[in-house]
């Protein structure tokens, strides 16, 4: 297919490893199938199911120069005439069936919007990349080797990977604003979606940022569903904004299943993680729910920032959980905000804890339930209204301050049904 905005220019001779040269005014509009090498600013717009599609069993490469940007962009329309079938399943890049598909050089820009944004779909699986395949458990990995990527757009998804692997090495910024979405069909909107042997890995400066429509009722930074696993050994901003709208909000979300155990690995984390969840009035956020069937390692600092919704949630989790620093700050919450929620038998770690909780009618920086146990070496833990606890603990529940203990609250600490709180009493200040 052609765009009539633009013209094709003669390629190069292709070379004995068949990289085709494409030059600054070029504008391929058929789906790119082969290895290509663009050495100028090159704009790439593909009105059909696909920009890039990896094919059976190839390895491709696509290079731009150091200095230069590679922009990739998919514009299929809601009257595509194969049927919205075709459109809901529409990408940029569509690396099931092929090895491999490399990046390299420099600046490379996916974008995409959402083809449905005015007329709705009740099915609607468009995003940047996908690379899934259950039946095989082999689909195509996806490098981003080159400097900086970027992703923009008002897709439903940014990554779709039922056991596809997706590694940027380099800086990478997601863009998901559906603000543009006039269309009242209420999506689940995902970050990445990693299922069945899925594989993330980030190991540059990444930024995730997703604002979505007035009708869209839950948002999930990155899913860990059944069998879905990353390695995040680079830093992370991670933030997602309901809109005034959304239901639920989640920074990173768990699920499991007895079908993909097996490929289900611990949560191992070297990077900063730093989260915020926003604008839900009638919604409830959840940053770190750990609540699937593995053991979580945060090496670095995992902050929290949560406002403007009904109820924030910072860890919340019946695992075992070990973190380096935590730092919490909820603030105009509704109704309730607790920093740590430990729920039964949950199993908790951490070296250094800051809660900041203000302007919330119900507050607890810790709340520990039912066996659950905590151990930090040091707190510091702020909560400002007039239902405000520090600590509440029940039903055997167990929390150990070994060090410095400081605390800024109307109610410091509550132990209820067997449970005990432990802090050095050498160390312990109460405001």
């Amino acid at each position: 297919m052609k765009n009539a905005l633009t013209q094709m220019t003669p390629l190069a001779a292709a070379t004995s490893s068949a990289i085709l040269y494409i030059s600054l005014s070029a504008a391929a509009e058929d789906t790119i199938v082969t290895s290509q090498n663009y050495a100028e600013d090159t704009t790439v717009n593909v009105p059909d199911r696909n920009t890039v599609n990896v094919p059976v069993g190839q390895n491709i490469t696509i290079s731009v120069a150091g200095d230069k940007t590679l922009t990739l962009i998919n514009s299929i329309s809601s009257d595509d005439p194969r049927g919205s079938f075709a459109v809901a399943q529409s990408y940029v890049i569509d690396a099931t069936s092929g090895k491999s598909l490399t990046f390299s050089g420099g600046k490379e820009v996916l974008q995409k919007q959402d083809a449905f944004a005015d007329v709705g779909a009740d099915y609607n699986e468009q995003a940047f990349i996908r690379s899934t395949d259950a039946k095989i458990h082999n689909p195509g990995k996806v490098i981003f080797a080159n400097d900086t990527t970027v992703l923009e757009g008002s897709l439903p998804y940014g990554f779709m990977l039922r056991a596809g692997n997706v590694e940027v090495n380099n800086d990478f910024t997601m863009n998901l604003d559906r603000r543009s979405v006039t269309a009242s069909t209420a999506k689940n909107v995902i970050g990445t979606l990693l299922q069945e042997d899925a594989m993330l890995s980030l190991h540059g400066k990444n930024q995730i940022n997703i604002i979505v429509s007035a009708y869209d009722s839950t948002v999930q930074g990155i899913q860990f569903g059944p069998g879905g696993n990353a390695l995040i050994d680079g830093d992370l901003l991670l933030s997602v904004d309901g809109n005034n709208a959304a239901k639920t909000l989640y920074g990173f979300y768990f699920s499991s299943s007895r079908l993909y155990a097996e490929y289900e690995q611990d949560i191992n984390m070297d990077g900063n993680l730093d989260f915020t969840l926003q604008n839900a009035p009638e919604g409830t956020a959840y940053a770190l729910p750990l609540v699937s069937d593995r053991d979580y390692s945060f090496n670095q600092k995992v902050s929290f920032f949560e406002t403007n919704v009904k109820n924030a949630y910072g860890i919340y989790t019946d695992k075992k959980v070990t973190a380096k620093t935590v730092n919490v700050i909820q603030n105009n919450i509704l109704n309730q905000a607790i920093g740590l929620y430990l729920k039964a038998e949950a199993n908790v770690t951490i070296e250094q804890l800051q809660t900041d909780i203000d302007k919330v009618p119900k507050a607890w920086a810790i709340y520990a339930d039912n066996n659950a146990e905590l151990t930090a070496d040091s707190a510091v833990l702020s909560v400002n209204g007039a239902d405000g606890y520090a600590i509440r603990t029940n039903s055997n529940a167990h929390v150990v301050v070994n060090n410095d203990l400081n605390v800024t609250a109307v109610n410091a600490i509550s132990a209820r049904s067997e449970s005990i709180i432990d802090p050095d009493r050498r160390n312990l200040n109460i405001v």
